[in-house]
């Protein structure tokens, strides 16, 4: 059976389960076995299943933001195996739209044995949002608040949403991780620390690289620097030119700098960050002619926290034969890079420790340090000859 249909809630639960409900879109329902006052279906995605395809495994939700919310999809159907089989006291919980729990036991009637999105509400977004080569946050904010807020108020009530449950859907259980452990793990910290990570950060660069090498060329490249702290922090310590690259746009002072920022590189008689709104990576961002020479130009690549574009940025730096210094943070062991293993052994890159393996394996020249703040703060660095 195929349908097509809304995303107004979903759940996944790693690499092998993922729960969504639809609200149906009757305009394109393919056949006429399914009642037609039943304008809500729950699905289930089980990648174990022999209802699924495995051809397309590539395509498996093993992340919410898979499942986005608004996102107009098309699901391939068949009737599920545990509710053939009778197992009705099986526990699952289509994703809450809120807190609310209720003892409602709910048996998706349907798993999914492929599916496409038609309309991606992100990709929408990020095309609305497109301004001058970068991505206006406010309106992709906007975008997608709009596509949440139409598939919240297609939800059921709160108190009809029920609980799932691992171990009743015949899943091995995960290692339990403490509140404690997990938060350190994955701590990014409010604004007081992410402000003091950029000062710590800056003094290493400086202390490491020296102010004369760093204030060759065009200055540094700061790869997803975001707000532009880290620039801020080195013109303002070191008086050293910095070009902020990140998509994003924002809606303040020069550059997208705040009014504080620009006093502080003013009073310290230091260069304002040039912001290059554009993303990163090592293929159209290296290959563009405007970007190449960019590049050669500076003097460092460097990197805060820098998400899905760190291996990217250790890529073009070795490309270039330019130093590098990052920090790595976020793994994304299953979402976007499920395919990455470690040279030395061919073990899966999916722990943090394991990402700073895979980074070095990249070069036997590249070194890591720990900086002095909270959370994940190895520096993985590379410095080259002095720049002639």
């Amino acid at each position: 059976m195929k349908v097509t249909g809304l995303i107004i809630r979903r759940r996944c639960l790693g690499k092998n389960l993922a729960f969504c409900e639809i609200q149906r879109d009757d305009e394109h329902v393919h056949t006429d076995d399914v009642d037609e006052q039943d304008a809500k279906m729950q699905v289930v995605f089980r990648r174990q299943s022999t209802s699924w395809n495995r051809e397309r495994d590539d395509t498996f939700p093993t992340s919410k933001s898979s499942l986005a919310y608004g996102s107009r999809i098309s699901l391939d159907l068949v009737a599920s195996e545990q509710h053939k089989a009778g197992e009705e006291e099986a526990q699952t919980q289509p994703v809450s739209c809120g807190s609310g729990q209720s003892n409602e036991k709910i048996q998706p009637k349907w798993e999914v044995r492929s599916w496409e999105i038609l309309v991606d509400a992100k990709e929408e977004a990020l095309s609305f949002a497109e301004k001058d080569g970068g991505i206006s946050c406010s309106k992709y904010l906007k975008s997608r608040k709009s596509s949440s807020l139409e598939a919240l108020r297609k939800c059921p009530p709160k108190e009809k949403v029920a609980k799932m449950s691992r171990q009743e859907h015949n899943l091995e259980p995960e290692k339990r991780i403490s509140l404690n452990t997990m938060q350190l793990e994955f701590f990014h910290g409010d604004k007081r620390s992410k402000s003091l990570r950029s000062k710590v950060f800056a003094k290493w660069i400086l202390d490491k690289f020296g102010t004369e090498y760093l204030t060759h060329g065009s200055g540094i490249l700061d790869i997803a620097g975001g707000k532009g702290q880290l620039s801020v922090e080195l013109a303002v310590t070191g008086q050293i030119l910095c070009h902020v690259i990140d998509p994003l746009l924002r809606k303040r002072g020069t550059n997208g700098l705040s009014k504080k920022q620009m006093k502080r590189i003013k009073k310290a008689k230091g260069q304002s960050p040039i912001h290059v709104a554009k993303p990163f990576d090592s293929d159209k961002f290296a290959e563009d002619a405007e970007c190449q020479n960019l590049i050669s130009n500076s003097s460092c690549l460097i990197g805060l926290h820098p998400d899905e574009c760190t291996e990217d940025i250790i890529d073009v730096a070795l490309r270039f034969h330019k130093s590098v210094a990052i920090v790595p943070c976020c793994v994304f062991p299953t979402r976007i890079f499920p395919m990455r293993q470690l040279r030395s052994n061919g073990k899966p890159v999916r722990s943090y420790e394991d990402f700073l393996q895979y980074l070095l394996e990249k070069d036997e020249r590249l070194k890591m340090e720990a900086l002095d703040f909270e959370g994940r703060n190895n520096v993985i660095f590379l410095r080259q000859k002095v720049p002639e």
